[in-house]
């Protein structure tokens, strides 16, 4: 899946639990951008994959 199909999915959940969801895409390198969630940060690239996004949802702390 690409990056927005992945973060529709991570701003349901940050919703969810009131949190705010920020995207930062001049800090990363190449194909990589920086994602802010609440006061939790990750790196998040164009291509994601199921298994990463469980990763970067369990790094953000929104995993249910």
């Amino acid at each position: 899946m690409n990056r927005n199909e992945a973060l529709k999915i991570i701003r349901a959940a940050a919703k969810a639990r009131g949190r705010q969801v920020r995207l930062n895409t001049k800090s990363g390198k190449g194909s990589h951008a920086k994602l802010y969630v609440g006061l939790a940060r990750t790196i998040i690239p164009n291509k994601v994959s199921p298994l990463l996004l469980k990763m970067i949802l369990k790094q953000l702390d929104l995993e249910d």
